[in-house]
């Protein structure tokens, strides 16, 4: 699948400084890369229906790169990113869906060795097709909000629920969007260079390669495979279990059956684990009775609240004995005189 390639930036601005520090973070981690294994197939032909991993790099004819699975070209190309995992992608040879038509239709001419590399200048028909003025759509920013969750913004993507077409916001005018539902490389002139740098023959990496394919990031190794019979079964991991599972599934599902021979059911297992419950406040690391403590704090809040009427009583006999005092002292004047 194509990203949407990012804008070209101004020379100068912030853009292109943090581009920099990015590829500069890539090129010190891989300033002595390990050596390239060398596929044990290589030289092989590979024939219509077989398993290769293949190297991809697209760009815009004369342009900006928009597409790698090999990391040493998204950095040279300026478009590596921290994040991704570059990997050879899984194609089955003559099968459509995994490369352009032209590139599929070449590949599976049996003149195809593991190693090979080939360019390929693509026009805009034999690549992601013409633009089309049909797919511009107008609407509502309040009907855009209400159908994305989102508010409309130049660049913000939209996904129509029932087509499933996937466009993005070009224009806002007076409270309503205009919505190119055209790939954002639709009308231009591709080139692509695809290289086989290795052919699969063992069921288990060819089962693995289509769990990474429809799960980029993922580890197929914490995933548990079993064969039985015409079933395959798949216990996915709870870290895997994420909002989209469901289309992963389907996708897993769908293509192991049709592309794998003697595969007619994919089941997949899900285990959710109780969670550990986490330490209460009450749970100190250490045994004591909690309600025998407060019991024992009570009668020290009693005992504070009696020596305070204490002091309060003290205070008042004093004033009494004072004011007695006074008037004692009125009498004694009186008799005096």
């Amino acid at each position: 699948m194509v990203k949407k390639p990012a804008a070209k930036p101004v020379e100068g601005s912030q853009e292109v400084k943090a581009d920099e520090v990015k590829v500069a973070k890539a090129e010190e981690t891989t300033a002595t890369p390990k050596k390239e294994e060398v596929s044990k197939h290589l030289g092989e032909l590979v024939k219509k229906g077989e398993f290769v991993l293949a190297d991809v790099f697209g760009k815009v004819k004369n342009g900006r790169a928009f597409y790698a699975t090999n990391k040493m070209d998204a950095i040279r190309e300026k478009i590596y990113e921290e994040k991704k995992q570059y990997t050879p992608e899984l194609v089955v040879i003559g099968e459509k869906g995994f490369l352009f038509d032209t590139i599929t239709e070449d590949m599976e001419k049996g003149t195809w060795k593991v190693g090979d590399q080939k360019t390929f200048d693509l026009t805009a028909e034999q690549a992601f097709g013409k633009r089309d003025g049909s797919k511009l759509r107008q609407m509502g920013v309040r009907e855009f909000k209400k159908k994305t969750g989102k508010d409309a913004k130049l660049g913000e993507e939209y996904r129509d629920a029932k087509s499933g077409e996937r466009g993005y916001v070009i224009r806002l005018n007076q409270g309503r969007a205009l919505i190119d539902l055209n790939h954002p490389l639709a009308g231009k002139e591709i080139t692509y260079v695809v290289k086989v740098v290795d052919k699969m023959t063992e069921e288990k990496e060819i089962l693995n390669s289509f769990l990474v394919k429809n799960g980029p990031g993922i580890n197929p190794e914490l995933f548990k495979i079993t064969r039985k019979d015409k079933d395959i079964e798949i216990e996915i991991p709870q870290a895997y279990m994420w909002s989209n599972l469901m289309y992963f599934k389907l996708n897993v599902g769908l293509e192991m059956t049709r592309y794998l021979p003697n595969v007619e059911r994919v089941r997949f297992i899900e285990t959710i684990e109780k969670i550990p419950e986490t330490k209460s406040d009450s749970d100190h690391g250490h045994e004591h009775d909690h309600k025998t403590e407060k019991a024992e704090k009570k009668p020290a809040k009693k005992a504070a609240r009696k020596k305070t009427s204490s002091h309060t009583e003290s205070a008042k006999s004093g004033e009494s004995a004072k004011d007695a005092s006074t008037d004692k002292a009125d009498e004694e004047t009186k008799t005096k005189e």
